[in-house]
């Protein structure tokens, strides 16, 4: 084995060596795929709080509200409230009422 191949296959293991207060994922395509939740997601998502830490989920897709999204991110099994979602027409409109 060579040591690019020993270093790609030891890598698949290795756990972070830090965690953060924090974590923000997008939502199509890294937590769900159209109406399927995307392998992984779930545990990963459950096992970030059980530590604690916050889960922020965010979409620049405009056509749907954080209410929306939570909703869907329920129906798929990954229990999600309404302030834990940020998208680009509550940032935005946020941003005209402040200004």
């Amino acid at each position: 084995m060579t040591d690019h191949t020993q270093a790609a296959s030891t890598s698949t293991f290795l756990f972070p060596d830090r965690l953060y207060e924090c974590y923000i994922f997008d939502l199509d395509g890294t937590i769900y795929l159209g109406d399927n939740r995307l392998p992984g997601a779930k545990r990963l998502i459950e096992k970030l709080r059980e530590l604690g830490k916050k889960v922020v989920f965010v979409s620049n897709n405009p056509t749907r509200d954080p209410k929306m999204y939570a909703e869907k991110l329920t129906r798929l099994d990954l229990h999600t409230q309404e302030n834990e979602i940020v998208n680009t027409v509550v940032t935005m409109t946020q941003w005209l009422l402040q200004n």
